[in-house]
């Protein structure tokens, strides 16, 4: 019954990650040029290095200001990324940004096939747990019975 909750609760984790990664996605659904793009090195709570990007758009001749810090790259410490910061400084960079909400504004818009993987892995464990609980339950011995048949 343990593993059941716990594959459950695995399930249940790669489902919502899944679930929101996916709405982001879906909901980011128009894009457009940044107009300025200031990035900084942010440290995260486990002592990594990611990039923080504070950007300003324009959608319907309104200005939007965001902030957001990138999902990737992510460094263990600060030179490796001042480095990739030096290389990106003359990128141009595209917004993307809901129709229905345009201030609501990414620089990423992506779903990867690993969290569909993940979800799908989970998703069988799940299932396998609960149909061998039930077949365990009919009869406990009836598995190792097949194996001496």
């Amino acid at each position: 019954m343990s593993l059941v909750i716990l594959s459950g609760a695995v399930f249940l984790n790669f489902s919502l990650a899944s679930a929101l990664d996916l709405f982001n996605f879906i909901i980011l659904n128009q894009k457009t040029d940044a107009e300025s793009v200031h990035l900084k090195i942010f440290e995260t709570k486990n002592q990594h290095f990611q990039i923080e990007a504070e950007f300003s758009y324009l959608v319907s001749n309104k200005s939007f200001k965001s902030k957001e810090v990138l999902k990737e790259p992510i460094f263990d410490n600060p030179y490796q990324l001042r480095k990739v910061l030096e290389e990106t400084k003359d990128k141009s960079w595209e917004v993307y940004y809901s129709s229905s909400r345009p201030e609501k504004g990414s620089l990423q818009r992506e779903f990867s096939i690993k969290k569909i993987v993940d979800f799908i892995l989970s998703l069988g464990l799940f299932l396998y747990f609960i149909l061998m609980g039930d077949a365990y339950k009919q009869n406990p011995f009836k598995i190792l019975l097949k194996k001496d048949q």
